[in-house]
């Protein structure tokens, strides 16, 4: 990345400025029929110039993806909506944590919140789904049998910041990060199969719905960071 940097061919200024650099180069290589990059294998990219090393250019990339796969693993794959409608997201996640700040609940008490709270929940099954979402965000946790707000969770709480909540989600969940990192570098909308064929070729997901793809998506526009335009998906 830093030789990418001091060569100009890349820029960022963001947080996380691998996954940057991986988005530019995908962008660069998908539109651009000059590109000065060249594929190597899933997620591996060089240098055209440097073709005569590329067998030492994929060691050195085979050792970063190394690093970057246990980080990696370390995300969650699968991630879930909230009842309430496709808009309102965070607004069920911001009325369960304002619940469970009072009072701590069971599985079986958070199975009949959703169940009483939203008249379209009428299965325990799908109720014990959305269980798993905050705990997956990294709002609650489990202590002595009970469902509690964690220390970042009591935080989103009493600040209903949006931005804090983006960011635990960002670390918690698969891809986000280079979601986010995509649409910054394109100057257009793209697509659910924009995103899908991105996460596929950078992470290596075998996803074979647009489901998990739908859901960061709608995530993302829920927390402020995308919208949904005629064309697909842009920066908010």
């Amino acid at each position: 990345m830093e030789r990418a940097l001091d060569a100009g061919l890349i820029a960022t200024e963001g947080a996380t400025p691998d996954a940057t650099m991986g988005a530019q180069i995908y962008l660069d290589l998908r539109d651009n029929p000059k590109s000065p990059f060249r594929k190597v294998g899933r997620g591996k990219f060089t240098v055209r110039t440097l073709e005569s090393s590329a067998s030492s250019a994929e060691v050195t990339v085979d050792r970063q993806n190394q690093l970057v796969r246990r980080e990696l693993c370390e995300k969650l794959l699968a991630m879930w909506p909230l009842p309430g409608g496709i808009d309102a997201y965070v607004t069920t996640l911001f009325q369960l944590l304002d619940t469970l700040s009072v009072r701590p609940m069971t599985k079986a008490e958070m199975i009949r919140w959703f169940m009483t709270t939203f008249s379209q929940v009428r299965s325990e099954k799908t109720a014990g789904g959305y269980v798993n979402v905050p705990r997956a965000i990294g709002m609650t946790e489990m202590v002595d049998g009970k469902f509690r707000l964690t220390t970042e969770g009591q935080r989103v709480q009493d600040t209903k910041s949006r931005d804090h909540l983006y960011s635990v989600f960002a670390k918690s969940i698969l891809g986000v990060e280079e979601i986010m990192e995509f649409f910054k570098t394109s100057d257009a909308p793209q697509t659910e199969a924009d995103v899908m064929a991105f996460l596929k070729e950078n992470l290596g997901v075998e996803w074979t719905t647009f489901a998990q793809v739908n859901f960061r998506l709608l995530w993302l526009v829920n927390l402020g960071k995308l919208k949904r335009t005629d064309g697909g998906y842009a920066l908010a």
